[in-house]
């Protein structure tokens, strides 16, 4: 027998008909049955695409967020980010107290998530102490010698400097205290801010030298 293969779609659905016509021979007849396979993998295989991309399109095929995906807290104003392998955010109100600790990549997790009670509601030097003696603990300065800072977010623009500096000079405390041999470094925009900043306060002292020496001496020709 001859086949032919009718193909209906409706509604989402896939019908496959089966007809038969005339009589043949059985050489023949059998080249048709593997014919028969074969099609029928390949409408299975074009069935199979047609319903993922109904579903896909339709919303079921929406990826889901992971349940432990980071919320950013409200209230936060700064967020430093310190890379040693680990790599962390940390969320800062306007004292500088850490409001959450975000794991940028599986190493921060690991190394951090076991001390994050001791990092969250601390001040950014207390949680920077806890941050870089866990991960020395953990062996991550035996291999990567440098700490790096980095000033991610600030919506106060005034305190950019002194968070960097904050986070700068604790890194550097517990080094020494840790006995660590790495060294601490900015990130190139947030080794600017701290320039931009010692630049202006520089001009500012001058400046207030400068008023104070005219005003001394315009006193005292006025004597």
């Amino acid at each position: 027998k001859n086949y032919i293969f009718i193909v209906a779609l409706n509604n989402n659905h896939c019908k496959i008909f089966l007809k038969c016509y005339n009589k043949t021979n059985g050489e023949t007849r059998k080249r048709m049955q593997k014919g028969e396979r074969v099609m029928k993998k390949f409408l299975a295989s074009i069935l199979v695409v047609s319903i993922f991309a109904t579903l896909l399109f339709s919303g079921c095929g929406k990826p889901v967020a992971p349940e432990d995906a980071f919320v950013a807290p409200e209230n936060y104003v700064s967020v430093v980010q310190i890379t040693i392998n680990p790599t962390a955010n940390l969320y800062l109100d306007a004292d500088n107290v850490v409001l959450a600790i975000e794991y940028v990549n599986v190493d921060a997790k690991e190394c951090y998530s076991k001390v994050e009670s001791e990092i969250v509601g601390k001040n950014l030097d207390a949680a920077v102490n806890v941050v870089v003696s866990t991960a020395e603990q953990d062996g991550y300065f035996a291999e990567n010698k440098a700490v790096t800072i980095d000033l991610v977010e600030t919506k106060t623009e005034e305190k950019k400097a002194e968070v960097l500096n904050t986070a700068t000079a604790s890194v550097k405390a517990v080094l020494t205290e840790k006995n660590i041999q790495a060294e601490v470094k900015l990130s190139e925009a947030s080794q600017k801010v701290v320039e931009d900043k010692a630049a202006a306060d520089k001009a500012a002292a001058d400046k207030a030298a400068a008023d104070k020496a005219a005003a001394d001496k315009a006193a005292a020709d006025k004597a």
